[in-house]
């Protein structure tokens, strides 16, 4: 999906609807999470300058205080016809609750 609330690149570890909230999402205050028991990892690409973005989540562990998200930014494939106009592709998934210290992104150019 895109969600303006995430106009920056980074991968994201949201534990309270207060954290979506600051974020100022728009697209994930719908999901459907028991942040007493589950938390939420985002991937945001951050301000694309046309349709045709997606960000996938392939993978992700937690080690010790460390996560580890792999996942893949695919752009527009070569002479494919793109609208002109802003957009932030993001993707998100739910995992059993989890805290981490630090976040390692791993993400692949899928281009």
């Amino acid at each position: 999906g895109s969600d303006p609330g995430f106009p920056e690149a980074g991968v994201y570890l949201i534990n309270s609807p207060g954290e979506l909230e600051v974020l100022g999402s728009e697209l994930l205050t719908s999901v459907a999470v028991d942040f007493a028991n589950q938390s939420m990892i985002v991937l945001a690409l951050g301000e694309q300058p046309t349709t045709g973005w997606a960000a996938h989540i392939n993978g992700a562990q937690h080690v010790g205080g460390q996560l580890y998200v792999q996942g893949t930014a695919q752009g527009p494939g070569e002479g494919e016809a793109v609208g002109q106009a802003l957009t932030y592709p993001v993707a998100a998934v739910i995992v059993p609750k989890l805290n981490a210290e630090m976040i390692h992104p791993e993400i692949a150019d899928a281009m």
